[in-house]
């Protein structure tokens, strides 16, 4: 069940209670592996569209970087930035292209998600989930799942709820033709109103490889990790003794604990979720890499509450993190420019702190507008078109992978 918490208590893992960054020096002889098709738009039922200029934003440095022969060798040195290189919540891009092919278990491992959500939000909401960086007590950093650690922590606790993935997995391959000559035949989403995903999916490539689907060298099978290795890795204990219990999302009983695991949730519900991964993935990054480029470090608590509640400002609600659903399609993932608008400028303004010459421009452009209400389609876009590829770029230098950029929510 979705509970509702008091912005000031919002900690939002305090990994990045601090998210301190010294010197910001390039990292030349770094060249990670490089998802670039996480750049690419991928189209599904799970998901809504980004707007336009949100799209061409990422997908434009996915094509410049694919022209690189080391696209990640440039990347800022900091402290965090193998810390970050995971996601504080799923991944919304596994399910998003894992769907076509294995919706069962899409819709299990969503399942699975549904029933940890509101622990998982109520841990990473406490400042205590992890020491903070310059204490005495400080353990070595611990990074944020990647995709994968995810999907295995996922699946073992839905194994611990009786669910059973061995269907999917046989039924997955049968699927697999037909599923990539549809993929094939289907053309990228070239206009708003088509289907696309703000996670962008895909095969992980080698950085120097010419083939964006270049299958990775067989590996020997990982070991199967314990709960209690699990529960050390995510920090979080797994606790299945009130299983099966009433499912809630928003409110409302989805699932009722007499249901048969084998009936799916259904695809509005589903949309809902995987909105809310976006969104929650996209509200933390955006703080996460606000405090690396303005340290909160030399700054007083009142500084420091004073430019997270600026952060906070950028999304619908005012809030660092979505507990319930909006009542409307409001933000910088908004369909409509005129339900943009207001974030727009709290965006730009926000950005303009940063370093850089597009952070200058923007706060010539921010100041011009002072009026929300006097903003035009082409003042937005023009905002748009600086502001957005600017924060790509800056999320790439940081973390080395595409950022999770928001969509509009899916109507009801």
């Amino acid at each position: 069940m979705c509970t509702i918490v008091p912005t000031q208590y919002i900690y939002l893992h305090p990994l990045i209670a601090g998210a301190p960054v010294g010197k910001s020096n390039p990292v030349s002889e770094t060249n990670r592996d490089l998802n670039l098709d996480k750049f690419e738009d991928f189209v599904s039922e799970l998901t809504t569209p980004s707007p336009p200029p949100w799209s061409s934003a990422l997908s434009g440095l996915g094509k410049r970087l694919s022209k690189l022969p080391r696209p990640t060798s440039g990347l800022v040195k900091h402290d965090w930035v193998d810390t970050f290189r995971g996601y504080l919540l799923p991944d919304p891009g596994y399910f998003v292209r894992g769907y076509r092919e294995t919706p069962d278990r899409v819709n299990k491992l969503l399942l699975v998600w549904l029933y940890l959500r509101s622990g998982w939000m109520a841990r990473i909401s406490t400042p205590n989930y992890t020491v903070e960086p310059g204490k005495d007590n400080e353990e070595p950093k611990r990074k944020t799942p990647s995709p994968q650690q995810w999907k295995d922590f996922l699946m073992k606790v839905g194994r611990g709820m009786g669910l059973d993935f061995n269907a999917d997995s046989n039924s997955a391959s049968a699927s697999h033709v037909a599923s990539s000559a549809h993929s094939s035949s289907t053309p990228r989403a070239g206009s708003f109103s088509q289907s696309h995903s703000a996670s962008r999916g895909g095969m992980s490539r080698n950085a120097g490889s010419q083939s964006r689907h270049m299958h990775p060298p067989k590996k020997s099978k990982p070991r199967k990790k314990s709960q209690a290795e699990f529960e050390d890795e995510f920090r979080f204990s797994i606790d299945l003794q009130n299983w099966p219990m009433d499912l809630y999302w928003d409110g409302d009983i989805v699932r009722s604990k007499d249901t048969s695991l084998s009936i799916p949730l259904p695809l509005s519900t589903l949309r809902l979720i995987v909105w809310d991964l976006v969104e929650n993935n996209w509200r933390a990054e955006l703080l996460i890499l606000d405090r690396c480029l303005v340290p909160r470090t030399t700054m007083t608590s009142a500084e420091q509450t004073e430019r997270d509640n600026q952060v906070a400002g950028v999304f619908s609600g005012g809030d660092l993190i979505v507990w319930r659903m909006p009542m409307h399609d409001r933000g910088l993932g908004a369909e409509h420019w005129q339900h943009r608008a207001v974030y727009v400028e709290a965006f730009c303004e926000l950005l303009s702190a940063w370093p850089g010459e597009e952070a200058r421009r923007l706060a010539e452009m921010s100041a011009g507008t002072a009026v929300s209400d006097h903003l035009t389609a082409q003042n937005v876009l023009d905002m748009e078109t600086v502001a957005y590829p600017f924060y790509c770029h800056m999320f790439f230098q940081y973390f080395g992978r595409a950022a999770t950029i928001p969509c509009a929510m899916p109507r009801s």
